[in-house]
């Protein structure tokens, strides 16, 4: 038997509005406590009753009640509404401001505070984060396969081999398709139907692909695969009433209520997700979603961010974020709060991925020093080989990664190879190639890479 699972609630007492606001306003200690209700996580009940800084003068509902007074009174309303027409408000907390000015300026002229980066290194980073996310992405819809082997298959350019491949390999192409083409264009009906195609191309049959589901489907939200519903999807008569809006929405047709770029982005991604228009893929359609409107108002630098690969360390709480948000009073703010911190999470993973390339290049700045008839795609990757001994390479792997043809590509494996540094071995129709015991020894006087 199926079952809903329905988030906590109080036990149901009547206050009166207007005095839960005079006490907010008139008692100091007040201001404290709501903000170790709202920072650095914005807590629901459940957490809320067993916190130890409660205060002494009220039982836990009561104080409950002081904050639900206080979040509506701090609440904005968003264009989104649910299948009763209820709309969704979010509460701007006061920490988001320093971030989001952060975030514009250094996801745009130089990125995260790091100055002297080539167009080139660029290339690399949107790369390697489009892989990311496109993988993890995948794999919160299920795709069961380790980032390792579907990284390969990106990289060297192998046919993906079953369902999970393919939902892989169909999310970065959509993906790059964002990042080099539709986020130059305003969104439609026939672009989304058109990235719904992409996404799930030879893992739904083609009369599934880029058509919406019917209400005989009867489609629910499980996420862990169970007999436990979190979520029954809106009848198809209602998706098609709110997509216009949405898509209104997304192209900014109303600019009377000014919204961060970023918060709006969240909005669609939790927009599209509740409506979930098709039979599968709409999750992953709703990541995309976040990232084109983004990269649409120039936040290009969210193309290095796999933000999914955050959340799919946590997928618990991006469900419960989801939960909260549809059944504490349309509260939205849980489900931004949520993505804001994934954000940040992975800002701070890319800002650590770029210290270690710095070091990497002052590794391969000392090479040059002794080694100068090596180009700096070479210098790449003897440091990743070093750092690497048990991986491989091919032409088209080289060619993506430092995107160039595939001719230098070939023409720097094969340099390296008559220098004694690689040996290949053909696979199939793919010629691989692994290090040799010399590039070890490039590396034995060098103390860089083994700090």
């Amino acid at each position: 038997m199926e079952k809903f699972i329905k988030i906590e609630k109080p036990n149901h007492t009547e206050y009166d509005f207007s005095t839960l606001v005079d006490n907010l306003y008139q008692s100091k200690g007040f201001s404290g406590l709501m903000e170790k209700v709202h920072s650095p996580e914005y807590l629901y009940w459940s957490k809320i009753k067993r916190k130890d800084w409660l205060p002494e003068e009220m039982e836990a509902e009561e104080f409950w009640a002081h904050v639900k007074a206080y979040r509506q009174i701090n609440f904005n309303d968003t264009p989104i509404l649910d299948d009763g027409d209820l709309i969704f408000r979010w509460f701007h907390l006061s920490r988001y401001a320093p971030f989001l000015h952060e975030i514009d300026l250094h996801m745009g002229g130089h990125l995260m505070g790091q100055n002297h980066i080539t167009d080139n290194e660029k290339l690399e980073y949107v790369s390697r984060g489009l892989m990311e996310e496109a993988i993890a992405s995948s794999q919160l819809e299920g795709a069961h396969t380790t980032r390792v082997v579907a990284k390969k298959m990106l990289i060297e350019g192998r046919a993906p081999q079953d369902k999970a491949e393919h939902m892989i390999l169909n999310n970065y192409k959509t993906m790059k398709a964002i990042e080099q083409e539709f986020c130059k264009k305003d969104l439609s009906l026939d672009m989304l139907n058109e990235l719904h195609v992409m996404i799930t191309q030879n893992t739904l049959p083609k009369d599934a692909q880029g058509v919406f589901r019917t209400d005989e489907d009867k489609i629910v939200i499980s996420p862990k695969g169970d007999d436990q519903i979190t979520y029954i999807c809106p009848k198809i008569a209602f998706v098609e009433q709110e997509l216009p809006r949405l898509i209104a929405f997304a192209n900014d047709q109303d600019l009377s209520d000014f919204i961060h770029p970023v918060i709006k982005a969240i909005m669609l991604h939790f927009w599209l997700a509740i409506l979930h228009p098709y039979m599968d893929g709409n999750g992953r359609l709703a990541r995309v979603l976040f990232y084109w409107y983004l990269l649409k108002h120039d936040y290009w630098a969210f193309a290095y961010l796999p933000i999914s690969e955050m959340i799919k360390k946590s997928p618990g709480q991006y469900s419960q974020a989801y939960v909260y948000s549809e059944q504490d009073d349309n509260d939205l703010t849980y489900f931004i709060d949520y993505n804001i911190r994934k954000i940040k999470q992975a800002r701070d993973t890319f800002s650590q991925y770029i210290a270690r390339k710095k070091k990497d290049k002052e590794v391969e700045n000392q090479i040059v020093r002794s080694h100068h008839d090596f180009n700096k795609r070479q210098l790449k990757l003897l440091v990743h080989f070093y750092q690497n001994p048990g991986e491989r390479t091919n032409v088209s792997a080289q060619s993506k990664i430092h995107q160039v043809t595939r001719v230098p590509a070939a023409q720097d494996l094969k340099k390296l190879q008559t220098s004694g540094y690689l040996t290949s071995q053909k696979q199939g129709k793919l010629v691989y190639y692994y290090p040799t015991a010399k590039v070890k020894d490039l590396f034995r006087e060098d103390t860089a890479l083994k700090t």
